[in-house]
């Protein structure tokens, strides 16, 4: 399977971990799956970790079907981060934190940075602040 997903944080955050070969049906049916399993019944903003490590190539029509999951924002979609390193995948992360309008868009080079973000988040929000 080229997308691995686990939900964390006691149910506050959703990693997934994109892999080589990476269709974009597969992104949208798991976009699909999430929002209907776990965002449909969530009480709290639920935060996402995109992984793209494990990519050596984008799949065709991301701009689109990324555009689309990002558009269609659930009200219990929390905060999104990537983690991107590569130049070209670095550079299109960057385009979608810059069209996301509904979302928060957020990318980092490293998984440990992203965790990082994502637990003093979840720190503010428990603290009743915006972070």
């Amino acid at each position: 399977m080229p997308i691995e997903s686990k939900l964390t944080r006691n149910g506050r955050v959703i990693y997934q971990h994109y892999l080589d070969p990476l269709d974009m049906r597969d992104v949208l049916a798991h976009f699909q799956k999430y929002q209907s399993e776990i965002l449909d019944h969530a009480t709290a903003p639920v935060h996402i970790i995109t992984d793209t490590t494990g990519l050596t190539r984008l799949p065709s029509h991301i701009l689109s079907g990324g555009m689309s999951t990002i558009r269609h924002s659930h009200p219990m979609g929390g905060q999104i981060v990537i983690v991107a390193q590569g130049g070209f995948i670095h550079a299109m992360a960057q385009v979608f934190q810059r069209m996301a309008k509904n979302q928060p868009v957020t990318v980092v080079h490293t998984l440990d940075e992203a965790w990082a973000y994502v637990d003093k988040l979840l720190a503010s929000e428990s603290a009743g602040t915006n972070g």
